[in-house]
């Protein structure tokens, strides 16, 4: 469907009548992949919303429209679209059918509407970017709770336990956007097939690749279907999802590529490696435009159960940046050659441009006006003087036709189109580079540049002598498909310099020429020494900050007034903060003093005043607050043992404080531990001695109960058995069997002590034994108590066993337990009850006995 346009191939001849580069542009839109059409732009302002006048649009845009949009959205849309020629000649448009959409007015006659990016891919990549920030406690998948000691033991087998596959267990592993896109996404129409049948080498495969912030892409099985993370999508473009993923790489990539990546992989499992490309070229759609990248690629086979290939492995690095500082310092280097081998301006202008056509990295095309009257060897009589008068002729230019540019440019000259004139006179004045992007592009130069699109931005470099009058201006226009960035600007204006320097020394006597050389050598000869200085540093400043990063210690550098200037991974972690929220408390005041513990929070405002007065280091010890994982848990706390130090200028002023962050929290748990094992030691030494004393005079009593009662049973048997005949009376007899019966039960409790304090050792050094035997218990229970029949009968106690109900129906007749222990128990019970109520007016002993099934 295509409401209100035209075919893909065809536009409105008397619209385009008057253009004569049309064809390119048409032949160039016609070709691209990205769905492309231009709207007729009204001559003034149109207050009332109308559809535009579509007059060409191309295949992608027609098969776009076909299979995703319905006439009234579409109508809709096109309203939406300002067709003003108010509106500057770049600007976004509303996204629609799930895609983004920019606009670019050409010739103030008509405007291109193109797609350049999906709109949910956007979407993806912020949420991409809000997943991998540093945080934050849940990226260190560890469960704190207010245990530190707790944490730390089992830190690895909790994290054992922890479901990481999303393939099998979806409902137990946290999901991201991409993570549902990708387990939504129909696999059973690919070669890969349906993930619930993927084999667990694809399935741990996918779960590595997809957890990467890096791209990440897996060619799987002999067809080489591909899968591929987050990351790794934006390298295919339009490709992504419907034509790549899942699908072979021979489809994706052509039989050209899929031989060249082949030879790769086989060259690999010959020598026992991966297969490595360095700085490969690819041209993405990223940052709103069409960007030329570059980037390292590994290849990495990877083996199945029975230990051949079945996939490959592919991780991405992007090197643009240094493959664009090898480009440009190549680029340096060549101009700089040129300098000691010409010694007129045509020479020079003619080489510059042969380096400028041979480099086209940087720009697109490149144009060279000189000045109608060039200064001559013997002076500068008839150089450009006043800005306003001057004349300039287009000497050379490289990458586009001489023709189609004005051979003469005069300032403040008003041709049909804008002029180059004002450009010119206004780096004739800054005597720097001029960049010209967007509204201050002149329509001239935005040329389209075949496979490279539309140029939007030009620079400007005026080329002038020493006395500062103008020789030249060289005209470029930016690659479209680099980022016009700061290092562009410092790469053209250090080529300016070598130009200027080399117009330079052709317009100088040669006396001066001679001595300019050797200055410029000398001065080449320092500034490559210094280049050197400068790499050298570089390379410490970043040895340094490797080491400090990935230090097991904090590290911190705050100013006077304790605003952060750096802090590693490990300060964060040890203060439980992730940097950005730990640069919003910093905006705030001490970033510091919210994660200290409140008690503790006077202790280190003390120290770190005490530190800004003094000037001296500080050591102390405080305790930090770790927040929970888990809702509703409660924060944990780290004992953290700083050494801080200022850094104090030649004026005796704080420049900043430094210092180091340890976590001391085992050595105080220890320390704890140990003071707690000193207490219960002291305690139990306490507890002996106690037992010790009450022990001695507990042995004493029947001791001496013995021994006065042998005395007796010796004193009335104090006669001659010889001269008189054994005869004692009945009150003698009756007196010495109750001595005998207290003497044994004197030594029995005097060998129950012994027992105790056996007992007592044994349980010290965990010797104590427990023997079961078949026992009556009832039984054992009378022996206790006909023990003591004479201490009860003395004491006029009454003491029986009574059996309740419960024993009865348990129906026990033997059960398993070690007598003497039990024995030891209900004596000590008995002795105590004899103890206690000898004095009362009701003396009974009553002794149960019970069972139940439960305690």
């Amino acid at each position: 469907m295509s409401p209100n346009s035209t075919s893909s191939q065809s536009c409105s001849g008397s619209l385009f009548s008057s253009l004569t580069d049309i064809n390119s542009l048409l032949e160039f839109l016609s070709d691209d992949d990205r769905p492309t059409f231009l709207i007729e732009v009204l001559s003034s302002n149109v207050a009332v919303p109308h559809i535009p006048r579509v007059v060409f649009q191309n295949a992608a845009f027609t098969s776009f429209l076909e299979r995703t949009v319905t006439k009234d959205s579409y109508d809709d849309w096109l309203r939406s679209l300002s067709t003003s020629v108010a509106i500057p000649s770049s600007r976004p448009v509303k996204p629609f059918g799930g895609r983004a959409w920019s606009s670019k007015r050409f010739r103030n006659a008509w405007r291109v509407v193109y797609c350049s990016q999906w709109e949910d891919d956007r979407r993806l990549d912020t949420v991409a970017e809000a997943s991998t920030e540093p945080n934050n406690p849940s990226q260190e998948d560890t469960d704190m709770t207010g245990s530190e000691h707790d944490q730390q033991d089992s830190s690895w087998s909790d994290a054992q336990e922890k479901i990481i596959d999303w393939t099998r267990f979806p409902s137990k592993v946290r999901q991201t956007t991409w993570i549902d896109f990708i387990k939504t996404y129909p696999f059973e129409k690919t070669y890969l097939g349906p993930m619930s049948r993927w084999s667990d080498e694809l399935r741990r495969l996918a779960v590595q690749i997809m957890s990467s912030p890096f791209p990440r892409m897996v060619y799987w099985g002999q067809e080489q279907a591909i899968l591929y993370n987050q990351a790794a999508s934006a390298l295919l473009g339009s490709k992504h999802p419907n034509f790549a993923l899942g699908n072979r790489f021979m489809d994706v990539w052509g039989p050209e590529i899929h031989e060249k990546h082949m030879k790769m992989i086989r060259a690999a499992l010959d020598r026992g490696t991966v297969a490595e490309a360095k700085e490969m070229e690819a041209i993405l759609e990223r940052n709103g435009f069409i960007e030329e990248t570059y980037w390292d690629v590994v290849l990495q086979p990877c083996s199945g159960p029975d230990g051949q290939m079945v996939a490959v492995l592919n991780t991405y690095q992007e090197c643009t940046s240094s493959v664009f500082q090898h480009q440009r310092r190549t680029v340096i280097d060549k101009v700089q050659a040129i300098i000691p081998t010409v010694d007129n301006f045509p020479d020079l202008w003619t080489s510059v441009a042969k380096e400028l056509r041979n480099n086209l990295h940087d720009a697109a095309y490149s144009l060279i006006y000189t000045a109608v009257n060039q200064p001559t060897d013997s002076g500068y009589a008839h150089a450009i003087d006043r800005v306003d008068t001057f004349q300039l002729e287009l000497q050379i230019t490289s990458g586009v036709p001489a023709q189609t540019f004005e051979s003469v440019v005069h300032a403040g000259e008003r041709f049909h189109r804008p002029s180059l004139g004002p450009v010119f006179a206004e780096a004739r004045k800054t005597q720097q580079v001029v960049v010209l992007q967007q509204d201050r592009l002149p329509p001239e130069l935005a040329l389209l540049v075949p496979d490279r699109g539309f140029v939007t931005t030009a620079c400007v470099l005026p080329v002038a002598s020493v006395s500062g009058q103008q020789i030249a201006f060289i005209v470029l226009g930016m690659n479209p498909r680099r980022l016009f960035t700061d290092e562009s600007r410092l790469f053209l204006s250090h080529m300016n310099d070598l130009i200027s320097k080399a117009a330079a020394l052709i317009s100088l006597p040669e006396e001066q020429r001679r001595d300019q050389e050797k200055f410029e050598q000398i001065n080449f000869a320092l500034s490559q020494q210094l280049q050197i200085i400068a790499l050298k540093a570089e390379k410490n400043e970043e040895t340094f900050t490797r080491m400090a990063q990935n230090a097991p210690f904090g590290m911190y550098m705050f100013d006077r007034d304790g605003n952060p200037k750096y802090v590693n991974n490990a300060y964060l972690r040890l203060i439980g903060l992730d940097r950005d929220t730990f640069e919003q408390a910093a905006s705030r005041g001490l970033a510091w003093k919210d994660t200290i513990y409140e008690e503790d929070i006077d202790l280190a405002s003390s120290i770190w005043t005490r530190m800004r007065d003094s000037k001296t280091a500080q050591t102390f010890e405080y305790r930090v607050k770790i927040p929970p994982v888990q809702p509703g848990e409660k924060p944990g706390i780290r004992t953290i043992e700083t050494i801080s130090f200022p850094e104090v200028d030649e004026s005796g002023r704080i420049v900043t404080v430094q210092g180091w962050l340890m976590d001391i929290s085992p050595r105080k748990r220890l320390e704890s531990l140990m003071a707690q094992r000193l207490e219960d030691a002291l305690e139990t030494r306490r507890a002996s001695e106690n037992f010790i004393d009450m022990v001695s005079h507990e042995m004493r009593n029947p001791l001496s109960a013995i021994l006065q009662l042998a005395d007796g049973i010796l004193g009335s048997l104090d006669i001659d058995i010889a001269k008189d005949p054994i005869s004692l009376p009945a009150d003698t007899i009756n007196m010495m069997v109750d001595a005998a019966q207290t003497i044994t039960l004197c030594a029995q409790h005097q060998k129950c002590i012994v027992d105790d304090i056996l007992t007592l050792s044994k349980l010290d050094s965990s010797l104590l034994v427990i023997t079961p035997d078949r026992v009556h218990p009832p039984t054992l229970i009378e022996k206790s108590l006909k023990m003591y029949d004479a201490e009860l009968a003395r004491a006029d106690i009454e003491a029986k066993l009574v059996i309740e109900q419960s024993y009865l129906d348990a129906r026990l007749n033997y059960v398993m337990l070690d007598p003497s222990r039990v024995l030891q128990v209900i004596i000590n019970l008995l002795t105590n009850g004899i103890k206690f109520t000898r004095d009362c007016p009701t003396r009974k002993i009553s002794v149960y006995l019970s069972a139940f099934e439960k305690p």
